[in-house]
């Protein structure tokens, strides 16, 4: 995942702990040519906490949930946290139905609940469908001692730089560091 320095910003205003949640600061974003692995774009972000206040970090999915469950569990007003329940309904008021009949109110609900979102719907009275692009996006993870291994791999590996390798027909390989 990355976490831009406008959401960084409000994060670390919540009490995020970027090193609890093993996030690695952004130092550069290059942009690769595929063929000859000449870079044909470099962006600095070394100083984007001074320029945005925040930083621009890379983290892995899990461990970013990690420290937002536990800045929204461990506060003074606790969140509670409904997993495995599927919604059968959204109201605007700001409930939700869940399948088990049961009812849950709030101030804030975050429906993740994809790009088939039932809940936008709701919230936008004319929620766009989604629209197939041709495109789809994988997402792995290779352990850095894998890629440090490979005389291949390895000379492309630097710490805080996230490389978006081009390639024919406007694909592309997003590769950079995550869970510190």
């Amino acid at each position: 995942m990355n976490v831009c320095p406008n959401a960084s910003r409000v994060l670390l205003q919540w009490g995020f702990d970027p090193r609890r949640s093993r996030m690695v600061t952004a130092r550069e974003q290059r942009v690769v040519a595929g063929a000859t692995l000449e870079t044909v774009v470099r962006v600095d972000c070394s100083n984007f906490s001074k320029t945005y206040g925040g930083a621009f970090y890379f983290a892995h999915r899990v461990d970013l949930h990690n420290e937002l469950r536990r800045l929204a569990t461990e506060s003074q007003n606790p969140a509670e946290i409904v997993l495995n329940s599927q919604v059968t309904s959204y109201d605007p008021d700001g409930s939700v139905t869940l399948q088990d009949g049961s009812v849950h109110t709030a101030d804030l609900i975050v429906a993740a609940d994809g790009v088939h979102s039932a809940a936008a719907k709701v919230v936008v009275d004319d929620a766009s469908p989604p629209v197939a692009t041709g495109q789809a996006a994988f997402r792995f993870l290779i352990p850095t001692d894998q890629l440090a291994s490979n005389p291949d791999a390895a000379p492309l590996l630097e710490d805080g730089i996230m490389k978006v390798i081009t390639g024919p027909g406007g694909r592309r390989l997003v590769w950079y560091p995550c869970a510190g």
